[in-house]
């Protein structure tokens, strides 16, 4: 999957965040949507320090 864009929504959730980690570990470009910004934050601060390419 490198280099794949993918969308997750209801990223937020917990079915929903570890999706979003295993598409980062599979390389994937990953796109965050929640109706809540707030959750993903965090998620997606963490994923880009470990290198991923992933937004909200």
């Amino acid at each position: 999957m490198k280099d794949d864009v993918t969308v997750v929504t209801g990223a937020g959730g917990g079915l929903g965040s570890k999706l979003i980690k295993i598409l980062a570990a599979a390389e994937a470009i990953v796109v965050l949507v929640d109706q809540n910004i707030h959750p993903i934050q965090k998620l997606v601060e963490n994923l880009q320090q470990q290198g991923s390419q992933t937004t909200a």
